[in-house]
């Protein structure tokens, strides 16, 4: 999934992700995540993170049953739309 991710960023983008977009590191029986996204321009990035943060943390202890402990969200890119033109 990670490299489907990075064809689809430089393919929208022309920028080459530099690293993996998820990190995930198992902490005294409890997950923490670290996940880049990129956000859409018109889109609050502040509001976006914390639906990521909201999705992520939900969808690990219920998929996974794990706790988890933190959820950190980086905005690594805020895509402009490409009809500005």
């Amino acid at each position: 999934a990670s490299c489907y991710l990075r064809q689809e960023y430089a393919q929208f983008t022309g920028k080459i992700m530099p690293q993996s977009p998820v990190k995930a590191v198992l902490k005294n029986d409890a997950v923490e995540v670290t996940i880049s996204i990129v956000v859409l321009q018109g889109f609050k990035a502040e509001n976006v993170a914390r639906s990521v943060q909201e999705s992520v943390k939900s969808a690990i202890q219920n998929m996974a049953g794990i706790s988890v402990s933190k959820v950190n969200v980086k905005i690594a890119d805020i895509m402009l739309s490409k009809s500005a033109d």
